[in-house]
């Protein structure tokens, strides 16, 4: 059985392979979770917001490129609300795509 780490794995690989970064509502929520959450922990190891952002985007860069397709979608764009709410109560200049 694969683990959820896997399967999502699996859909950027797939979105990599085809060229295309459609990928289910639940995969999207989980991807859109876990980018925001380790962006958090990046911001808390130190990290500017910048540095984080582009460190996380190059250590793989199908997960942003399929955020950024579904940029407008409300999962995706409610929880980039929500952390640049976070960022700039910290640091009111700095926010992320």
């Amino acid at each position: 059985m694969e683990t959820r780490r896997e399967q999502l794995q699996a859909w950027l690989a797939h979105a990599r392979r085809t060229g295309d970064p459609t990928v289910p509502l639940d995969v999207l929520m989980d991807l859109t979770r876990r980018w925001y959450t380790t962006l958090a922990a990046r911001l808390d190891e130190g990290d500017q917001v910048r540095q984080a952002y582009d460190r996380l985007s190059a250590e793989d860069p199908t997960w942003r490129w399929v955020l950024d397709h579904y940029r407008d979608h409300p999962v995706v764009a409610d929880t980039a609300a929500q952390m640049n709410l976070e960022i700039s109560r910290l640091s009111p200049r700095e926010v992320v795509g």
